[in-house]
């Protein structure tokens, strides 16, 4: 019963939101019996987007951006009054979204993402820009590559640095094992009683 008033009221609203006339002379009514103009406002039925705020990543751009382009291009019978906005969005899209492709962090996560490796031909707009995404994947994956190397080098020379850090601790216990010795060399075979004192 209830959901059958909702799309009564939505069809309603509906109407007068797409009739500029309706809509005057609803306002006309209302100023006529002294009520405030209110203007209407229709609810809009949310619907689970492809990609959610929650759980876009970086890969999913190029294709939205794909997708996107794709729905403004097509024209459907429905179209009519708005083909010039749709015209107009997909030029502002086209520009202002003109370089992602080339841009190393959105094709390289387009490229790794296994919802889209595949398909990569279909996601990318030309074979240039793909094979643009493939160079700098795999010069980000060299990067990766010398600087895990040169990592390695530093983690030997570290290694073998350690000791000289650890020979300093252990020369103060080389020198208080000398001065030890000298003060058994004086005292002759009293060192374990010296020893127990400084214990």
């Amino acid at each position: 019963m209830a959901s059958h008033k909702l799309a009564n009221a939505r069809k309603t609203i509906g109407h007068f939101k797409h009739s500029p006339v309706a809509y005057a002379h609803l306002e006309d009514v209302q100023i006529e019996i002294k009520m405030p103009a209110k203007r209407l406002q229709q609810d809009v039925q949310n619907r689970q987007s492809v990609v959610s705020a929650e759980t876009a990543t970086a890969a999913d751009v190029i294709p939205a951006i794909k997708v996107l382009k794709r729905v403004l291009y097509r024209e459907h019978s429905t179209d009519q009054g708005i083909k010039m906005m749709k015209s107009t969005l997909l030029e502002a899209v086209g520009r202002r979204f003109s370089q992602v492709e080339t841009e190393p962090l959105y094709c390289t996560a387009t490229l790794v993402d296994p919802r889209y490796k595949d398909r990569q031909v279909q996601y990318f707009t030309n074979s240039d820009n793909l094979r643009h995404a493939k160079d700098a994947f795999i010069q980000e994956a060299e990067t990766m590559e010398l600087r895990r190397a040169t990592s390695k080098v530093s983690e030997a020379e570290s290694v073998t640095k350690a000791p000289r850090l650890n020979t300093a601790s252990s020369s103060l216990s080389s020198v208080f094992d000398e001065i030890l010795e000298e003060s058994e060399t004086e005292t002759g075979t009293s060192t374990s009683s010296a020893v127990v004192q400084v214990l």
